[in-house]
């Protein structure tokens, strides 16, 4: 389903735009009496950006890559210099074709980085907590000095489908979150941890 809705709007929204700006163009042309480009000139290379950025993200939504960001603030305690901090996002287990190995580049290159916190900032599954099941392991094996934290995402909440009941959509809730404890991070629920 998810492929069906991905290639519905690669091809409708940038023919939309293409037929858009050649409406206006069309009127324009009508109402002034002589040839008038001036809008698909903007509105053709639009569209073909954004149907190369579409098709780009489905092409690269499996790459794996790290940045880096030094922090400095005065505001932290000595004991704080250079602690290294990894986050993770996004991850959509409903998402990905080859889980497992996906799964495993991370670990690979999170454990590589030697981090003292790893943070998971949401949206471990897309839909339900069922797409995680049997993922566990290489959550697990990542491996932070000071420990492994999340926080729930937007998607994690199971707004994005159509439930029977609300007593469905929150046990499902639930399962999300038993997900985050069994990949081995302390879900924060509107809290918070003091470390050192």
């Amino acid at each position: 389903m998810i492929w069906f809705v991905w290639l519905f709007f690669t091809l409708f929204i940038p023919g939309n735009i293409m037929a858009l700006f050649t409406a206006v163009d069309k009127l324009v042309e009508h109402w002034r009496k002589k040839t008038f480009i001036v809008c698909r000139c903007i509105g053709y290379p639009l569209a073909v950006l954004l149907f190369v950025g579409l098709i780009w993200g489905a092409v690269d939504r499996k790459q794996v890559s790290v940045h880096r960001v030094d922090i400095v603030s005065e505001a932290l305690p000595q004991a704080f210099n250079n602690l290294k901090i990894v986050q993770i996002s996004d991850v959509h287990l409903g998402n990905l074709d080859n889980a497992e190995l996906f799964l495993e580049q991370i670990k690979d290159k999170i454990n590589a980085e030697k981090p003292d916190l790893i943070m998971l900032t949401g949206d471990l599954v897309n839909f339900t907590s069922e797409e995680g099941i049997g993922l566990e392991d290489n959550f697990v094996a990542m491996e932070a000095a000071v420990g492994k934290f999340a926080v729930l995402g937007n998607h994690d909440y199971g707004d994005y489908l159509q439930w029977p009941t609300v007593e469905a959509k929150m046990e499902n809730l639930e399962k999300t979150k038993a997900l985050y404890c069994r990949c081995g991070f302390d879900l924060l629920l509107d809290e918070r941890r003091i470390i050192s």
